[in-house]
């Protein structure tokens, strides 16, 4: 299922999407790396930016492969 745009994601479908875990994404918030914005409950949110940014950090060489 292509991501769209304007929909997020919770961390669990995140992690689903670039195959990491869970703790894996906490542990790049807690080093700064990423920040993604809260719903009203407190829960993580994520966009197709994010996404695509942690994608560029987790699998550099892919991300070049990519742009050609």
């Amino acid at each position: 299922m292509p991501f769209k745009r304007r929909h997020s994601m919770r961390i669990g479908e995140l992690a689903k999407a670039l195959g990491i875990s869970r703790d894996t994404i906490r542990r790049l918030e807690r080093r700064r790396i990423i920040a993604p914005s809260r719903d009203w409950a407190g829960h993580r949110r994520f966009t197709g930016e994010d996404l695509a940014r942690l994608r560029e950090i987790l699998y550099p060489k892919d991300a070049v492969k990519g742009r050609r």
